[in-house]
C-alpha cells in the first residue's frame, strides 16, 4: 500500500463507527502520518528485538525497500569509492536498517558488510590486500566500498529499511502482510494519550 493510501486509509477508519468518539473529526493526515510513524517505528524495533533473540535478522527484510540505478562516485581525498544511500533509513544496532548492498542486477554477488572502525585495523593487518571479496562499511549517508574499480561495477542496488517521513508519498509501506490492523491500532493508542486539541493542523485550512 503506498504512503498517501495508507494515511488515506487511517483518515477513513478514523471517522468511521469503530473510531472512539474523542478522535472523531480531531485529525489532520500530516498529525496521521506522523502517529504513523511512530507506529512504523515500533513495529520495526519489535521485530529487531524478536530477531535478536533468535540470533538471526532475516524478517527485516519485510520492511525493506530496494533503490537501484545508484552512481558509484569515487572520493579523490580518501582514495575510497562510495554511494549515496537515497534514503534515510531506520537506525538499528549494527546499520541493520541497511539490509543488502549489490551491483545492479547482480544480487548473488553482493557486497559484505564490516564495521567501519575495522578499516584501520584490518588495513594494519594487510587483510585489505588479501581479501578476494568487496566490502562495504558505513559513514553518514554514505557507503564506502573496499576493493572495488570501476571496471567491475558502476551502480548499486541498496536494499533497507527507510524511515516512514522519509517515504515519498508514491512509494510503497514496505510492511509483512497482516501489520495494517496492528498499525492502526497503534496510531489510534497512540493519538488517544494525545490532548485533542493538539490532534488538528490549525494553519490548515483543510484541517477536519
Amino acid at each position: 500500500m503506498k504512503k498517501i493510501e495508507f494515511v488515506d486509509l487511517i483518515k477513513h477508519k478514523l471517522a468511521g463507527g469503530d473510531c472512539p468518539q474523542e478522535l472523531k473529526g480531531k485529525y489532520h493526515p500530516e498529525i496521521i502520518a506522523r502517529h504513523l510513524s511512530m507506529a512504523f517505528n515500533h513495529a520495526v524495533n519489535r521485530r529487531f528485538d524478536a530477531d535478536a533473540k533468535r540470533g538471526m535478522f532475516d524478517n527485516l527484510d519485510a520492511f525493506t525497500t530496494t533503490y537501484s540505478g545508484i552512481d558509484v562516485e569515487y572520493d579523490e581525498g580518501r582514495q575510497e569509492y562510495y554511494a549515496i544511500i537515497p534514503k534515510s533509513y531506520m537506525s538499528l544496532p549494527k546499520n541493520r536498517g541497511v539490509r543488502l548492498v549489490y551491483p545492479d542486477g547482480s544480487v548473488e554477488n553482493f557486497f559484505k558488510y564490516r564495521e567501519n572502525n575495522r578499516a584501520t585495523i584490518m588495513s594494519n593487518l594487510d587483510v585489505d590486500k588479501i581479501a578476494e571479496y568487496v566490502a562495504f562499511y558505513i559513514e553518514n549517508d554514505r557507503v564506502y566500498f573496499a576493493h572495488l574499480s570501476p571496471e567491475y561495477v558502476e551502480k548499486v542496488s541498496i536494499k533497507l529499511i527507510p524511515t516512514f517521513e522519509a517515504l515519498d508519498d508514491s512509494e510503497y509501506v514496505p510492511i509483512p502482510a497482516g501489520y495494517e490492523k496492528m498499525l492502526f491500532d497503534l496510531v489510534v493508542e497512540s493519538m488517544m494519550r494525545q490532548r485533542p486539541e493538539k490532534m488538528s493542523n490549525d494553519e490548515n485550512s483543510n484541517t477536519q
